[in-house]
């Protein structure tokens, strides 16, 4: 429901070095995690301070939101764990991710398909060098959809918009929430919009700042 991204089993370590070594991503940078529904969330991470009804209203979607890691998480590797002790999940807004995850029976440890350094990618063939060393690639089924709407979008003189890779919100300490990463900025909005809805102040890291993918 955003950019590409490349993802490998949580607990895995050799897939998770891939992501590392496919990426070329500075080993000190966490991984994100995505997993099957709402209710998995709370396996991962603490969420008995957070208001009553507030993951429902910003998951699933293009949001990763920062927990501290709950010392009942299933087991996964140390990449995807900040020295804070806080964990990114995302509940993407696609059925066959969240099925994926399912099917795992746990989560899986996820970052976008770039080189790191440089942009994310929203069609197939922009990370088309990665290939080689991937073992299964999939395509979104509604990119055909997408590149026909850009080029009606083109010929009528109008423009397309990219795909942006998801806003990233912390909500690891009690009351407070800080937006680590924009994304969309429809989506930035509506996400600070609720979460102030539900008493949250903001803190930290103003709108604005952008965390790595």
């Amino acid at each position: 429901d955003t950019v590409y991204g490349l993802a490998a089993h949580a607990e895995s370590r050799n897939g998770v070095d891939q992501l590392y070594s496919i990426k070329h991503r500075d080993r000190s940078k966490t991984l994100a995690i995505s997993v099957s529904s709402v209710a998995e969330v709370p396996r991962y991470g603490i969420t008995s301070g957070l208001p009553e009804g507030l993951l429902q209203c910003l998951l699933p979607g293009p949001v990763t939101i920062c927990l501290r890691l709950s010392e009942q998480a299933p087991p996964m590797r140390p990449e995807v764990t900040t020295p804070e002790g806080t964990v990114a999940i995302r509940v993407p807004g696609s059925a066959f991710i969240q099925n994926l995850c399912k099917e795992l029976g746990g989560a899986i440890a996820l970052t976008s398909a770039n080189v790191a350094g440089e942009p994310s990618c929203s069609r197939i063939d922009e990370f088309r060098e990665l290939w080689p060393q991937i073992a299964v690639v999939l395509q979104r089924p509604d990119e055909q959809l997408d590149v026909k709407r850009e080029i009606r979008d083109e010929e009528e003189g109008g423009g397309c918009s990219p795909v942006l890779a998801s806003t990233i919100v912390d909500l690891s300490t009690d009351g407070e929430y800080a937006i680590l990463r924009d994304g969309d900025p429809e989506n930035l909005r509506n996400v600070q919009a609720t979460v102030e809805r539900f008493g949250l102040q903001q803190t930290g890291k103003p709108a604005g700042v952008r965390a790595d993918a």
